[in-house]
C-alpha cells in the first residue's frame, strides 16, 4: 500500500444532484418560454425572401424547424446539463477518489468509517474500503486480500494502519519455547490473518458485463454511436453496437475463465495434526493461524505433498521441491532450527540466513524424517477418536518433544494470501491489470457558423470532429500489440506475469546475468585435487608437506585422492534421499561420485566402494557417519558436519571429527595457527585464473572436547577453527553453449552486459573473470583487467588502503579513486567483490553512481544485488537482469526486466505446454473465421466506414487473450523462461523493441488519420464532399485488412546495433507527424481547389441530400487513398527493429492494392475503372496530369520529410535501417508490383454494367424497406 486517507460519509451527499435540478428547472423553463419561436422566425425570413410564392419551405437545404420546437440555445443547455450529470455519475464509477471526494469527507480515526487505499503503481487499483472494529475495539481494513490493523505507535505509515505482521521475525527461542496456542487465542488469529486458503471472488457474468459496458473506452463509443445515429447513420451506427455488444461479451467470459483458473490455485485442503490447549487434534489445513504448532507429514501424493503455508521447522528434517516457487531443479534439505544460549536472542531472517529451516507454502514435500514423541509412539492413521483423547496428556504449558504422526514438527509463521504461494497468486492477480499503451493524443478542432445552416446539425458535426480526433480503436490497438507479443513469448516458454513490463524491454541498456546455473550450467566435472597426506603410500601428496615455496602446486587426478580428502568429500555434504535416490547440490554430487564412494542416506553412512583407488593402507576400510550438519551459508563461505569417522586401525582422521569445505579465503582463516602451507594461496589463486572452482578441504579431530551428546548442541563457531587443511579440490564449470553467443548479441546491440557471481556459489574473482572472458563480456586480453583489492590483501574498514590490480599478475596498476572509475573502465575491464565494494562506498558516493562501469561482479550478496540494481536504475540506466530465481529475487524485482530460469520442470510440463499452445492455436484460428463472416458482412453494411471495419476486427483479435498461470510464474521475477538458456533474454528484448515500436508507429498511424478525417468532417463538409458505397467499400476492406496485419509485426531475430526511439515526443517523430499532417493538408486543399474551378456555375454544396458522384467528391476520394496508404507506408518502422513490410504479405498486398487503384483512377487510363468506382471524368488532360502529380508528390513529400527528420535527429537507426535491406525485400517488392497490376488490369477491364445492375437493385431493396418502414 502506497497511501491511505480516512473518510466519513457526507451529510450531505445527496445534495450532489442539487445543482443539476436547478440546471434542468432552468433548461426546462427556458424551453417552455420559447416553444415555437424558431418556427416563427423561419416563417418571417421565408416571407421576407419570398414574398409572393406562398410556400412553406424554405430552399430544398434547409427545411422549417418543428411547430413547437424552443430555440437551439435552450436545447443545448439541457443537453450539456444531461451529458454533465451523465459524467458526473460515471466518474464515480470510473474514479475511486472521484467517489470518495463526493461522497466523504476526510475526518479523524474515531470518526472515520471507511479508508481510501491506494496500491504502488501496477500492483491494482485503488480502493475504499470499509474501517471494521476487532472485538477489542482495534480498527483494521482489509486490502488487496490482507489486513491492516492499526497501530498508534506508527501513526507516520499509512494513518497508523500497517500491515497485519506475520510472527516470523521473532528471537529463535520464542519459536523453540512455544507450546502452541489455545482455542481463543486461535479463533481471534483467525479474525486477525483470516483462514488459510485463496478466496478469489468470481463476479456474475451481469455484474462483469455491466461494469465493462460502463468503462470509459465502452461509453465514448456508446457516444459515438449515439452521434451517427442523429447523423442518420443508423445502419453503421447499430453494426458498431452490435459488434461492441458481442466484443464486451468475449471479454467477460474469458475474465470469467482466468478468475477460475486462478482460483484453481488453491490447494485441496488436507487435515493436519495441530496443537490447540495442549493437545493435539486434527483440524483443516484451511484453519491454520500463524504461531500453530503443527505436523506436517509426507502425503500420500498430489495436493497431500504440498506444504500448506509457510512454517518454520522445529523438529524433524525434510526434503522439498521449490521449483514452482523459484525454479530451483535441486531438491532442497531442511533442517530444524537450533537454539541456544548465543542463537536464543536472534531474530529469525527466512530469506536469508535461516531459509534452510523454512518449509515454503505451496512447495512440495519429497520425504521427512519426524520427531515422535515418547508419549505419542503408539498412535497411528487408523487409531479412533478415543485413542487420540486418550493420548492427550501433555500439559498446555509443555513444548512438545514431537508429533504423534511422526510428522516434522513445525511453528506457522504465514498463511493464507501471505504466504508464499499467496504472494505469487496476489502478484498473478493485480499486477495483470489491463494492458494498453498511454496515448497524448490531441483535441479540438475548430468550425465556424454560416448562415443559412442549421444549427444543430452544425454542433453535431463538431462534436463528431472530435470524436474523430480521438481514435476509439487505439486502446485495442495497443492491447492487441502486448498480446501478440505475450503470444509469441509463450511460444518461446517464456511467461510474462507483468504484462505493461513488455514494452520497457525495448528500453534495456544495461544487461546483467548471474553465472551459476545461467551463463554456465549447473554441470560440474571434477578436474583434479591439490591434496595432503600422511600416509607415505600418497606419495605426491605426502611430498606437499615438506615444501615450503610459494611456488604454486600442480594438481593431480581424482583417483589420486589421499584419505584425509577422501573423507571429507564423503562427509561433509547435504545430499538427500528422495525415493531412493541419493540427489542433491551437483557439485557434491560430482565429488562423491568422482572418489567412487556411496552414500547409504538410510544411516548416514558414506564408505569407498569397490572400484575406489586407494591411496591409503587397504587395513583401514575407512567410513563416515554424519552426525550434525551445519548447512553452508553465504555469509559465512563455508558448510560444515560433525561425522564419526571409523577406521580398522589408528589414523590421522579417525573418531569424532569436525568436517568443513568452504572458499579458500575463509577455510584459510579458520585454519590452526602455523599449518597453512606457504603455497596456499598462490595454488587457490592459480587454479581459479584457470577458470576452475577451487574449494578448500579441512578437518579436526574433537575427541578430547566432546562426546557424541555434547558435539551435538555445540556452538557452530566452536567447532569450526583450529582445523588442518588436507586440500584443495578443483572444478570446472561448463559454460553454457549458447552463452557467448547472446552475450555478442547483446553487446553488438548497444547493451552493456554485465556478469555477477553470488556468495552461494563460492566462486573466485579470478574464476569469474575467467568465465567472462570466455563468454567474450571482458576483453580477451589478460593485461587489460583490473580487481579491487586491499593494498596488503588485507581487508579495511574504510577502504583507504583499496588499490587496483592486475587480474594477471596481481601488480598495483593504481590507486582507488572513484572519480577516476569512468576514465579507468575506458582502458579496462573491471572487477569488484561485495564485500570491498562496500568498503569503496565508505569513501564515495559515487561508487554506486558508477556501477555501470564495472563488468564483473563477484561474490554479491543477495542485499548486495538488490541494491546494485537499484543504483542503476538511479543512474536512469533500464535494466534487465537474468538469474536463476533462488538466490537473485531481490534483484530480479529490482529490475525493469527481471527473467527468471526454471530448471526444475520435467517433460510433464513441456507436454502440457506443448497442449495449451494447442488451444491458443485453435482459438486464433476461429478468431480468423469471425474475422472472415465479418468482412462478409461488409458487403450487406455498404455505409460502414473504414474505422469500423479496424474496431471490430481488432476487437475479436483483441479476444484471444493471454493467461498465466502459477505453474508458468515464479515469484521471483515478472518474466519467467523455461528454457535453461539465457537466448530467453534476446526473445524478450527482441520482443519489447518490436512492441515499442509498433506502439509509436500506432500513435502516428492513428493520430494522422484522425487529423485527415477531422480535416474532411470540417471544411469538406460544408463542401458537401461524400463518399460512394463502392468506395467506402472498397477502400474499407483494404484498410481493414492493413490495421489488421501492422499489429501482427514480428520483430527481427538479429538485434539492431542501434536502440529505438522510446517516445512519440522525440523531435524524429514528433515533427515527421507534424510535417506530414501539413503535406496532406496541403494536397487536399490543393486538389479541391484545383477541382472547384471546374464544377458548373450552379452547383450548390448538397450536405443533406444524396450522394452524387461529381470531381470535388472523386478528387477528394482519390486524395484520401493515396493518403491513408502513404500514412502505412512511411510511419511502418519495419527495419531494423521488426520484419520489413515486404515480409508483411496482408500488409504489402492491400496497401498495394489500395494505393495502384488510387493512381490508375488518377491516370484515367481505365475509364471503366472510374466508372465503376463511380468517379466522374477529368475536365481535361492536364487537370489528369496535374492530379496525379499531386499524388504523387504527396506520396514522396511525405516519405522525404520522414526521413530527412530521421537523418537530423536519428540518423543511426536512419542508416540500419538501410543496411538491413536485402536482395529478398527487392525480390518481393518486384513480385508485388506484378502481381498488383496484373489484378488491377483484370477488374479494370470488367464490364461495369454488372456493377450498376448491383447498385440498382441494392437502391430499390432500400426504397422498398424505407416504404415497408
Amino acid at each position: 500500500m502506497e497511501r491511505l486517507t480516512l473518510h466519513t460519509k457526507r451529510a450531505t451527499a445527496v445534495l450532489q444532484h442539487a445543482p443539476f435540478v436547478v440546471l434542468y428547472g432552468v433548461g426546462v423553463f427556458e424551453m417552455w418560454r420559447t416553444i415555437g419561436q424558431p418556427y416563427e422566425e423561419a416563417l418571417a425570413k421565408a416571407a421576407a425572401t419570398q414574398p409572393d410564392d406562398g410556400s412553406d419551405f424554405l430552399p430544398p437545404c434547409m427545411p422549417l424547424p418543428g411547430e413547437y420546437m424552443p430555440t437551439f440555445a435552450s436545447r443545448l443547455f439541457v443537453g450539456a446539463s444531461v451529458i454533465l450529470h451523465i459524467l458526473m455519475l460515471l466518474m464515480q464509477h470510473w474514479s475511486v477518489a472521484f467517489h470518495c471526494w463526493l461522497h466523504y469527507r476526510p475526518a479523524p480515526l474515531k470518526e472515520a468509517t471507511h479508508a481510501l487505499a491506494t496500491p504502488p503503481v501496477h500492483q491494482g487499483k485503488p480502493e475504499l474500503v470499509a474501517i471494521e472494529r476487532t472485538a477489542k475495539g482495534v480498527p483494521y481494513i482489509r486490502f488487496q486480500k490482507q489486513n491492516y490493523m492499526h497501530n498508534p505507535v506508527r501513526l507516520h505509515e499509512h494513518g497508523g494502519f500497517v500491515r497485519v505482521a506475520c510472527p516470523d521475525e521473532l528471537p529463535l527461542e520464542e519459536y523453540a519455547q512455544h507450546p502452541g496456542l489455545s482455542t481463543p487465542s486461535a479463533k481471534a488469529r483467525i479474525m486477525q490473518y483470516g483462514e488459510n486458503k485463496f478466496e478469489i471472488e468470481i463476479p456474475s457474468f451481469q455484474d462483469l458485463y455491466v461494469e465493462g459496458l460502463l468503462q470509459p473506452f465502452s461509453v465514448f463509443q456508446f457516444f459515438c454511436v449515439l452521434l451517427w445515429c442523429l447523423d442518420e447513420y443508423w445502419q453503421y451506427s447499430l453494426f458498431t453496437l452490435g459488434m461492441m455488444l458481442m466484443f464486451e461479451g468475449t471479454v467477460v467470459m474469458t475474465r470469467r475463465k482466468n478468475l477460475t483458473s486462478l482460483r484453481g490455485m488453491n490447494n485441496a485442503p488436507r487435515s493436519l495434526l495441530v496443537r490447540r490447549d495442549g493437545a493435539w487434534s486434527r483440524i483443516s489445513a484451511n484453519k491454520l493461524v500463524p504461531g500453530d504448532v503443527v505436523s506436517v507429514p509426507r502425503g500420500t501424493g498430489g495436493d497431500e505433498d504440498i506444504v500448506p503455508c509457510d512454517c518454520l521447522l522445529l523438529k524433524g528434517t525434510a526434503v522439498v521441491n521449490e521449483a514452482t516457487l523459484t525454479g530451483e531443479s535441486v531438491p532442497q534439505m531442511k533442517e530444524a532450527v537450533f537454539v541456544d544460549e548465543e542463537t536464543a536472542p536472534v531474530k529469525l531472517d527466512v530469506q536469508n540466513r535461516h531459509k534452510v529451516h523454512v518449509l515454503w507454502g505451496g512447495t512440495k514435500m519429497l520425504q521427512h524424517t519426524g520427531a515422535v514423541a515418547e508419549e505419542d509412539r503408539v498412535w497411528s492413521k487408523d487409531s479412533s477418536q478415543d485413542v487420540l483423547d486418550r493420548l492427550r496428556t501433555i500439559a498446555a504449558d509443555d513444548v512438545p518433544a514431537g508429533t504423534p504422526d511422526g510428522g516434522c514438527l513445525c511453528y506457522v509463521l504465514r498463511t493464507g494470501f501471505d504466504s508464499s504461494q499467496g504472494r505469487l497468486v496476489r502478484m498473478i492477480q493485480y499486477s495483470s491489470e489491463k494492458v494498453s499503451g498511454n496515448s497524448k493524443e490531441a483535441l479540438g478542432a475548430t468550425s465556424w457558423l454560416e448562415e443559412g445552416r442549421d444549427q444543430f446539425d452544425l454542433l453535431l458535426h463538431c462534436i463528431l470532429i472530435v470524436t474523430s480526433v480521438i481514435p476509439p480503436e487505439l486502446y485495442m490497438q495497443m492491447t492487441l500489440a502486448v498480446n501478440t507479443s505475450l503470444m509469441a513469448l509463450m511460444k518461446a516458454m517464456i511467461y510474462c506475469t507483468e504484462p505493461f513490463r513488455i514494452p520497457m524491454a525495448g528500453k534495456v541498456d544495461a544487461c546483467l546475468f548471474d553465472k551459476t546455473g545461467t551463463i554456465t550450467t549447473d554441470e560440474l566435472v571434477a578436474a583434479g585435487v591439490v591434496a595432503v597426506s600422511q600416509f607415505p603410500e600418497a606419495r605426491a601428496q605426502h611430498k606437499l608437506l615438506s615444501v615450503t615455496g610459494s611456488k604454486p602446486q600442480e594438481r593431480h587426478p581424482m583417483g589420486s585422492m589421499p584419505l584425509e580428502a577422501s573423507v571429507v568429500i564423503a562427509g561433509c555434504h547435504s545430499l538427500v534421499d528422495v525415493d531412493g535416490k541419493s540427489t542433491g547440490d551437483p557439485l557434491e554430487m560430482t565429488s562423491i561420485k568422482a572418489i567412487k564412494w556411496r552414500f547409504d542416506t538410510n544411516t548416514n553412512t558414506a564408505m569407498p566402494t569397490k572400484d575406489a583407488t586407494v591411496t591409503w593402507p587397504a587395513s583401514i576400510k575407512p567410513s563416515v557417519k554424519i552426525l550434525v550438519r551445519h548447512h553452508f551459508a553465504s555469509k559465512l563461505q563455508r558448510m560444515s558436519v560433525v561425522a564419526r569417522v571409523s577406521t580398522s586401525t589408528d589414523c590421522g582422521v579417525r573418531g569424532l571429527c569436525v568436517l568443513s569445505k568452504g572458499s579458500p579465503e575463509m577455510i584459510g582463516q579458520l585454519l590452526k595457527d602455523g599449518t597453512m602451507p606457504a603455497w596456499y594461496t598462490p595454488t587457490h589463486r592459480s587454479l581459479a585464473k584457470a577458470g576452475m572452482r577451487v574449494i578448500a578441504l579441512a578437518y579436526r579431530r574433537c575427541d578430547d572436547d566432546y562426546d557424541e551428546t555434547s558435539v551435538l548442541d555445540a556452538p557452530r563457531t566452536a567447532l569450526e577453527k583450529d582445523l588442518l587443511f588436507v586440500g584443495f579440490l578443483a572444478f570446472r564449470c561448463l559454460v553454457r553453449a549458447d552463452s557467448k553467443d547472446v552475450v555478442q548479441n547483446l553487446k553488438q546491440s548497444s547493451h552493456a552486459v554485465t556478469m555477477r557471481v553470488s556468495h552461494e556459489t563460492g566462486a573466485a574473482p579470478l574464476t569469474a573473470i575467467h568465465v567472462a572472458t570466455e563468454v567474450a563480456i571482458t576483453r580477451t586480453d589478460k593485461s587489460k583487467l583490473l580487481l579491487l583489492g586491499e593494498k596488503q590483501h588485507q581487508p579495511t574498514a574504510d577502504g583507504s588502503s583499496l588499490v587496483w590490480r592486475s587480474a594477471d599478475t596481481d601488480a598495483v596498476v593504481s590507486s582507488f579513486d572513484a572519480k577516476t572509475i569512468t576514465d579507468l573502465a575506458a582502458s579496462y575491464d573491471l572487477c569488484v567483490t561485495g564485500p570491498v565494494r562496500l568498503c569503496a562506498a565508505e569513501t564515495s558516493e559515487l561508487v554506486w553512481k558508477q556501477a555501470s562501469s564495472v563488468r564483473v561482479y563477484a561474490r554479491m550478496t543477495p542485499d548486495q544485488k538488490e541494491k546494485l540494481m537499484m543504483a542503476l536504475k538511479d543512474t536512469k540506466h533500464h535494466t534487465l537482469m537474468c538469474g536463476d530465481g533462488a538466490n537473485d529475487v531481490g534483484a530480479l524485482k529490482q529490475a525493469h526486466v527481471g527473467v527468471a530460469l526454471l530448471s526444475g520442470f520435467g517433460n510433464a510440463n513441456v507436454k502440457r505446454d506443448e497442449l495449451t499452445q494447442g488451444d491458443k492455436k485453435s482459438n486464433a484460428d476461429a478468431a480468423g473465421a469471425r474475422l472472415h463472416v465479418l468482412v462478409t458482412c461488409v458487403h450487406m453494411f455498404r455505409r460502414v466506414r473504414a474505422r469500423v471495419c479496424v474496431c471490430v476486427c481488432v476487437c475479436i483479435c483483441a479476444c484471444v487473450c493471454v493467461h498465466v498461470r502459477e505453474c508458468d510464474a515464479s515469484i521471483a521475477a515478472p518474466f519467467t523462461s523455461k528454457r535453461p538458456s539465457i537466448e530467453s533474454t534476446l526473445d524478450i528484448i527482441r520482443q519489447g523493441r518490436c512492441t515499442l515500436v509498433t506502439t509509436l508507429q500506432m500513435y502516428q498511424i492513428l493520430a494522422l488519420n484522425c487529423l485527415i478525417s477531422s480535416y474532411s468532417l470540417s471544411a469538406l463538409y460544408l463542401d458537401g464532399v461524400k463518399s460512394g458505397d463502392r468506395q467506402m467499400t472498397a477502400r474499407g476492406l483494404l484498410l481493414t485488412v492493413s490495421f489488421l496485419s501492422i499489429s501482427r509485426a514480428s520483430p527481427l531475430k538479429k538485434l539492431s546495433s542501434v536502440r529505438p526511439i522510446e517516445s512519440i515526443f522525440h523531435p524524429a517523430l514528433f515533427l515527421s507527424l507534424l510535417g506530414q499532417f501539413a503535406i496532406h493538408l496541403g494536397c487536399m486543399m490543393y486538389v479541391v481547389s484545383m477541382a472547384k474551378p471546374h464544377l458548373p456555375d450552379n452547383w450548390e454544396p448538397s450536405i443533406t441530400g444524396k450522394f452524387e458522384p461529381n470531381l470535388i467528391n472523386s478528387v477528394v476520394f482519390l486524395a484520401e487513398c493515396v493518403q491513408q496508404v502513404s500514412v502505412f507506408v512511411v510511419n511502418y518502422k519495419g527495419q531494423p527493429f521488426m520484419t520489413s513490410i515486404t515480409k508483411n504479405s496482408f500488409l504489402l498486398y492491400s496497401l498495394a492494392f489500395c494505393g495502384a487503384g488510387a493512381f490508375l483512377c488518377a491516370s484515367n487510363f481505365f475509364p471503366e475503372f472510374n466508372k465503376l468506382l463511380q468517379l466522374v471524368e477529368y475536365p481535361s488532360e492536364g487537370f489528369r496530369k496535374t492530379l496525379s502529380f499531386v499524388l504523387i508528390g504527396n506520396v514522396v513529400g511525405t516519405i522525404v520529410w520522414d526521413r530527412l527528420m530521421h537523418l537530423i535527429f536519428a540518423p543511426t537507426i536512419l542508416f540500419a535501417g538501410f543496411k538491413s535491406i536485402t536482395k529478398e525485400d527487392v525480390r518481393k517488392t518486384i513480385k508485388m508490383l506484378l502481381v498488383v497490376g496484373g489484378i488491377m488490369y483484370m477488374i479494370a477491364s470488367a464490364d461495369p454494367e454488372v456493377w450498376e445492375e448491383y447498385e440498382r437493385q441494392m437502391e430499390e431493396y432500400e426504397q422498398g424497406a424505407a416504404a415497408a418502414e
